[in-house]
């Protein structure tokens, strides 16, 4: 697959109106980052047009982008430690760029305890190996797009199904 995004969001438990989300592009490394707060359908669809823009480089840097969520994690959480934050992880699970597991873990580990607290949910559409590693590291769970919809694996992650 190749074109890879994190999210870093936060989640209300209505979801949508006031969420705010931040999406990382990544390929080998990552690429662009945007942050929105979702006021209507026009914030949405503008982060599937970011999401959609060409410029992704044919490699898979999963454990670099997730390293990068986590920075940008722990901004958000200075800003607002009351903030509800969790990364969602969406990648076909190749990962052939960038720092591998065990440097990502020990990178985790030396966080703050409220940045490690902060659970990586992985949406999988290809090979899940990396993807549920990702997840046991950071107390996550997997979900898989490729037995559901995208709709169905976010209303999963909020616990809305």
């Amino acid at each position: 697959m190749g074109d890879v995004v994190p999210a870093v969001g936060r989640w209300t438990a209505h979801g949508g109106q006031g969420e705010r989300l931040t999406v990382v592009r990544f390929g080998g490394r990552p690429l662009a980052e945007r942050t929105v707060t979702v006021r209507g359908p026009a914030d949405l669809k503008a982060l599937a047009g970011f999401v959609a823009e060409d410029g992704y480089d044919g490699s898979t840097a999963v454990w670099s982008a997730l390293d990068h969520g986590y920075r940008t994690a722990e901004r958000a959480l200075r800003a607002d430690p009351g903030r509800l934050v969790s990364i969602v992880l969406m990648t076909d699970g190749e990962n052939n760029a960038g720092i591998g597991p065990a440097a990502f873990a020990a990178r985790h580990r030396s966080r703050p305890a409220d940045v490690r607290a902060v659970r990586t949910y992985p949406v999988g559409f290809g090979d899940a190996d990396a993807l549920r590693r990702a997840a046991e590291l950071t107390g996550g769970r997997l979900v898989d797009a490729r037995t559901s919809s995208l709709s169905t694996a976010f209303k999963e992650i909020r616990g809305c199904s």
